[in-house]
């Protein structure tokens, strides 16, 4: 059976309800509805939560104009908005991750080593940030120009000093592969990659054809003394377990535990699962 790693909410974060196709969220002062294919079950309370923007049908409806507005957990602030994607800048399972990331390089950093992070398909930066607040030397790469700017706002916001982050625009494949030639070395390297998705100039990446050869380049770039390994995905044609063994056979270094992320509602304590990861 596949272990669970939870994450219970925190101050500025609650899944209140999920039923119906629909999950309803607190995120900060603000109620959210979004359509979510993967809940299949009726019910929940999450109509009796009054949201002030709703996604259904491709498109956000609010009851009044909504910009950005803030949410923090621990010294990391966001800045989110409503996108086009019916995401608003932050995965909130993801805590559990920044809290696992956070302890691991810590205690390195307290250890007397240095620590180089790789974060690659980096979003809206939460894990480099959590990385250099740390006190790690972080490289964050995206595709996305605009969300590699929304993740140096959200830097900025949380104090992380100027220097701890190197931003990166660019296909991730392309950039992994000049780092090998270069001779570059991380001790802990994070992805997070789409299942679909385009780089820089179009190119395209698909999880199930493009996964394994990334990670053998990604392995190449381990420095002498690896600290973690972290791979975030979500929903693929293909079983977990099969992801999670290759990886373990292309890092036969790493002892590998494959896991559910799941987020609780805060009310039922009921579990959703959001997708998997495979970390050491």
């Amino acid at each position: 059976m596949i272990q669970q790693v939870i994450t219970s909410g925190w101050e500025d974060y609650e899944l209140l309800a999920t039923g119906d196709g629909l999950r309803t969220e607190r995120f900060g002062e603000h109620i959210i509805t979004r359509a979510e294919p993967n809940v299949l079950w009726a019910g929940g309370k999450a109509s009796s939560h009054p949201a002030v923007a709703v996604f259904q049908a491709g498109e956000w409806k609010v009851t009044h104009e909504l910009k950005k507005w803030k949410v923090t957990w621990k010294e990391c602030t966001f800045n989110l908005k409503l996108t086009p994607f019916r995401h608003v800048g932050i995965f909130p399972e993801q805590a559990a991750n920044w809290q696992w990331l956070g302890t691991k390089i810590s205690n390195a950093i307290a250890s007397g080593r240095t620590v180089r992070v790789l974060n690659l398909f980096a979003y809206t930066g939460g894990a480099s940030m959590v990385s250099a607040l740390a006190g790690a030397e972080v490289c964050h790469v995206d595709a996305s120009k605009g969300v590699v700017q929304w993740a140096s706002e959200n830097a900025r916001a949380s104090g992380v000093p100027a220097d701890r982050i190197r931003w990166i625009v660019d296909d991730v494949r392309k950039f992994v592969a000049r780092e090998v030639k270069r001779g570059a070395k991380y001790d802990l390297i994070l992805l997070d990659p789409p299942v679909f998705g385009r780089g820089t100039k179009g190119e395209v990446w698909r999880l199930e054809e493009d996964l394994a050869s990334l990670l053998k380049s990604v392995a190449q770039l381990y420095s002498a003394e690896p600290l973690g390994f972290l791979l975030n995905f979500y929903a693929t044609e293909v079983y977990p377990e099969a992801i999670a063994r290759m990886a373990q056979q292309i890092m036969p270094s790493f002892q590998l535990e494959l896991a559910e992320l799941c987020l609780s509602e805060s009310k039922s304590e009921a579990l959703f699962q959001t997708g998997y990861i495979v970390r050491a």
